[in-house]
């Protein structure tokens, strides 16, 4: 930034930067003279939201819009990590309001700080960097998991807006608002924003390392009252610089190959559907066809910015994962074990039943996984991983019932690098979206509006049968395809799977 003027106590500056791929133009205000951190925030503030207009304004021209309104709230209950600069910012915000209006806030930090200790997370959370990468992801669902309101949310609305932390303001979705909720339930679509929030993590640090220096929002007062404010005085232009030498760091992404553009026509599919009244299970093949068609599609986006998928014949890491199966596809596979010859079919029941047995040894084997809170199928999810257990249709590594293979395993392709599958928790794997034809398919059978989805793990299909006998109900083809397709239409417009009357 250029030197202040005699005299003066503020300066200002026209800012052109680049960030990742965006061009940003804003005009900062800074002191000039020596400041803490937290008195330089302001003017970072205005930067990160000149970021996030220019991210919005990308969405937009993409035909997509952000969900996210006033009174909704649900992300105001997720883990909040902010830097040390902005949580004595906190306090001090905390500290300038009328006595009566402060009270109220410090009573809402100390239920929070109560809460937190009786689920064991506040230890955690007041030191946070001495915890692998998945334990901070299994923190976050179990902090989820408590509906734990920020203390400044009034009315599902935040009561600090302007002074807000930097990572509020750069989580953004353009999926239903509804479904950021029930993130058992809904899927959800996040904004890439650049996170210039880490960043301010590294001003207080001179390692420059983004995982120190945070706390969790709802623990701001209790962390600076334990971490007396010892920051260095620097003018307003080198609090500034530091920070634009940490966003210059931001990388920007690989052009897309150069090729014609892709065709905006919708593309329509025949599908082979049998004929008269048949049972779910009998219009499944058409279901897999619609899969596949929805797979393809997301595969040729991706490839038109230039990704390509990595999945690969002899990878096998995705089966050892827990894969969800819906009623429909378990009758349909237990079926295709018992019409396997023997010995084949006693090789098959055996892994089936060795699978059963490591299951319950670990303590997981839960017949309907679906019925569970997320942070609890998390905690499944990875104890499965952990278990390495191979899906007892792998063999050398691959799928040896490739075309019968469940939806979850079609829709399960990723652009990363095959290693990432193999790890859980460390966030490297970068998978494709694909519509919910799976999520479709787990109530497709339900008679309850809204219907009540049902799953099982693979590995459990034999007993989980035992409880679940094949449905006779039988309608004609079309209209099994027409009511699956009303209750995917329902879940991308949050209606949790409710198809309409």
């Amino acid at each position: 930034m250029p030197p202040a003027n005699p005299g003066s106590d503020v300066i200002s500056a026209n800012l052109r930067m680049m960030v990742g791929s965006m061009r940003i133009e804003t005009r900062l205000e800074v002191s000039p003279h020596p400041i803490k951190p937290q008195q330089a925030l302001p003017t970072l503030l205005r930067l990160v939201n000149a970021v996030v207009e220019e991210t919005e304004r990308q969405v937009e021209r993409k035909g997509l819009k952000i969900s996210c309104t006033k009174g909704c709230g649900a992300c105001c209950r997720q883990l909040v990590p902010i830097s040390d600069v902005e949580a004595h910012h906190l306090r001090a915000l905390v500290d300038a309001m009328p006595p009566a209006r402060r009270k109220v806030i410090e009573d809402r930090f100390a239920e929070a700080s109560r809460r937190l200790q009786e689920a064991g997370l506040k230890a955690y959370m007041m030191a946070p960097t001495g915890h692998s990468p998945e334990e901070a992801t299994e923190f976050g669902l179990e902090y989820y998991e408590l509906d734990l309101a920020c203390p400044f949310l009034e009315d599902e609305s935040c009561s600090i807006h302007q002074d807000r932390p930097l990572v509020c303001r750069e989580y953004l979705v353009t999926s239903p608002a509804a479904n950021c909720s029930r993130l058992a339930e809904g899927e959800i679509d996040p904004v890439e924003v650049p996170k210039m929030s880490a960043l301010a993590r590294t001003l207080t640090d001179p390692s420059g390392n983004q995982s120190t220096r945070w706390t969790a929002l709802s623990l701001a007062l209790e962390w600076a009252a334990g971490h007396p404010e010892r920051f260095p005085l620097k003018t307003g232009p080198e609090w500034v610089d530091a920070f634009l030498k940490a966003v210059s760091s931001i990388p920007k992404p690989d052009p897309p190959p150069i090729g014609p553009a892709p065709s905006a026509e919708k593309t329509t599919l025949s599908l082979n559907i049998p004929a008269g009244d048949v049972t779910a299970q009998q219009v499944l093949p058409a279901v897999f066809q619609l899969s596949t068609h929805a797979v393809g599609t997301g595969i040729a986006a991706v490839e038109r910015v230039g990704k390509s998928v990595s999945c690969r014949p002899g990878c096998g890491a995705c089966c050892r994962q827990a894969v969800p199966l819906s009623d429909v596809e378990a009758w349909s596979l237990v079926d295709l074990v018992e019409a396997m010859p023997e010995p084949r079919r006693a090789v098959i029941r055996g892994r089936f039943a060795e699978a059963e047995r490591k299951l319950d040894a670990a303590g997981i084997a839960i017949l309907d996984v679906h019925g569970q809170s997320r942070g609890t199928y998390n905690h499944l999810a990875k104890a499965y991983f952990d278990l390495y257990l191979d899906c007892p249709f792998l063999e050398n590594e691959n799928c040896t019932i490739h075309p019968s293979r469940p939806l979850a395993c079609r829709e399960h392709l990723v652009t990363s690098l095959p290693a990432h599958c193999s790890t859980m928790g460390l966030g490297l794997v970068e998978g494709i979206r694909s519509p919910p034809i799976a999520g479709a398919l787990l109530r497709l059978t339900s008679e309850e509006t809204p219907p009540k989805p049902r799953a099982t793990l693979l590995p459990l299909l034999f007993r989980w049968l035992a409880g679940h006998p094949k449905s006779t109900v039988t309608r004609p083809a079309q209209q099994w395809i027409e009511r699956l397709m009303s209750i995917q239409d329902a879940l991308v417009k949050g209606d949790g799977g409710k198809p309409p009357s």
